[in-house]
């Protein structure tokens, strides 16, 4: 992570360890801060709206979180909706139906499909939450939250752009799997053991 934030490939160790300690010191001062604002609540444990509060002020890290949380329901709502057809298909195929397996698909199962599209993550703060009845979104219509995701996006992209245009295939490959590195794919039980 460090080298694609500017950092040489090889950052001494002591740097290392300085700042894997800032981190887990600001994530831990996270995780107390957003146990705070749970209990205050009534709570027992956090959500994501406390984490949310206590970044609130940073328009684009609370639109990074919440663009990455609606991608990652939708992500889950294809995986279960995915678990659910092929038990389905199961169903189908254990049963006398003649047409079973043939892949045609009737209105109904149509109807049945949910649709996987990015829902907007709303916030308990948010005026539109204080309505019972939500004004229809549109579709061609970026808030505010987007456009400054965007800006910062393309400004880290044009960075990166300019840091790899110079690379070699191998130093540019070398790159690249460092920039996936991540503490949110597949690694939760180590990352709760580090913090």
């Amino acid at each position: 992570m460090m080298f694609v934030s500017g950092e040489t490939a090889e950052p001494s160790q002591e740097t290392t360890t300085l700042i894997e300690e800032i981190v887990r010191q600001q994530v831990v001062e996270m995780l107390t801060r957003s146990t705070a604002l749970a209990t205050r609540r009534g709570n027992r444990s956090i959500s994501t709206d406390d984490l949310i509060f206590l970044i609130r002020h940073d328009k684009a890290k609370v639109s990074r979180l919440r663009t990455f949380l609606s991608w990652k329901d939708v992500r889950k709502n294809v995986k279960d909706s995915d678990d659910k057809a092929g038990a389905d298909a199961a169903d189908f195929a254990a049963g006398d139906d003649p047409l079973a397996g043939a892949g045609v698909a009737g209105p109904q199962d149509m109807a049945a499909k949910p649709k996987n599209k990015r829902d907007k993550v709303g916030l308990p703060w948010d005026i539109n939450s204080f309505y019972s009845v939500q004004a229809p979104e549109r579709e061609d219509e970026e808030d505010e939250e987007e456009e400054e995701q965007n800006y910062a996006t393309l400004q880290r992209l044009a960075t990166a752009d300019e840091r790899t245009k110079n690379m070699t295939r191998e130093e540019y490959v070398f790159w690249s799997d460092c920039r996936q590195a991540s503490f949110t794919f597949r690694k939760g039980k180590r990352f709760r053991e580090w913090a």
